[in-house]
């Protein structure tokens, strides 16, 4: 018998998107058919030939159509375009593709002269976190791409960060007082210089009595004066820190004592009271107290 009709049909969630058919009385035939302006989504293809007395169907074939790119977001904690770091970047990188699904993200770092110097890739997941470590100072230039099953792509933007490894210096200059200095004044002044390759971010001078802060000052330039007045006696600590916001440093700290106040002295026993007629000796007997900075 010789084949009668051939039909073949595309159908979208069961339903018949179209169809065509070609009629033949021959043994053998080609059909090709090309389905157009079809919109992204799941199809199913199928076709069937009969004689006039049989019908065959042919098994059934799912294409997914899928003409946008996924979603694809640099995420936290990813830094942010212009920020400086330490000497490691994280990346975190999140794709959504709802149609043919994320077949691969891949992140790459490049350097000051957008070389890629590193990447990683990472397939069949909608989530991947890069980890560089030991980088050297200088400017990085990171980005991300996707890739899904019907070979869209999608790239990110490109952000650039700074690596500074550097700590800032900073120091006590004059007029700021010696460590274990004792003074009856009531103030104290603190002079820092300091300095950083890039910038100075924060310089922070602080004052502490017993572990508690008694007072505090900043500024962003160097060197940095500040005279720390009212102060009542006791035991005092002056040290200063610096950032180049990536950075921190300390300075050493100092240690201060305030004390306005003379110390206790009295005669004690043996000593001779006020008038007393004695022969050719004297005996003197004197104790003393100071809580503050000691005798």
């Amino acid at each position: 018998l010789a084949i009668k009709s051939v039909t073949v049909w595309i159908t979208m969630n069961g339903t018949i998107v179209n169809r065509s058919s070609q009629t033949t009385d021959a043994r053998y035939v080609n059909l090709s058919i090309t389905f157009f302006n079809l919109i992204d989504g799941n199809y199913t293809l199928q076709a069937n030939a009969t004689d006039g007395i049989n019908l065959n169907t042919s098994e059934t074939r799912n294409v997914v159509v899928d003409t946008v790119a996924s979603n694809l977001t640099l995420a936290s904690p990813t830094p942010e375009n212009g920020t400086y770091a330490g000497r490691s970047i994280m990346i975190n990188v999140t794709a959504n593709d709802t149609t043919s699904g994320i077949q691969e993200i891949n992140i790459s770092i490049h350097n000051s002269v957008h070389t890629i110097i590193n990447s990683q890739i990472t397939r069949n997941a909608k989530q991947a976190f890069f980890n560089v470590t030991d980088l050297d100072s200088g400017r990085y230039y990171i980005n991300a791409t996707v890739l899904d099953y019907a070979g869209n792509k999608q790239i990110t933007e490109t952000r650039n960060v700074t690596l500074d490894s550097i700590t800032p210096n900073i120091s006590f200059v004059s007029p700021t007082l010696s460590n274990a200095t004792n003074q009856s004044l009531t103030f104290i002044f603190a002079n820092v210089t300091a300095f950083d390759n890039r910038l100075i971010n924060s310089i922070t001078i602080l004052i502490t009595m017993n572990g508690t802060i008694v007072n505090r000052s900043s500024s962003t330039t160097s060197p940095f004066f500040v005279n720390f007045t009212n102060l009542i006696d006791g035991n005092y600590t002056l040290f200063a820190n610096v950032t180049d916001g990536v950075n921190l440093n300390n300075t050493e700290n100092r240690t201060i004592i305030v004390d306005t106040v003379p110390p206790n002295a009295t005669f004690a026993t043996f000593t001779p009271v006020n008038g007393t007629y004695k022969g050719n000796s004297i005996f003197i007997n004197i104790t003393a107290n100071d809580t503050t900075s000691g005798i």
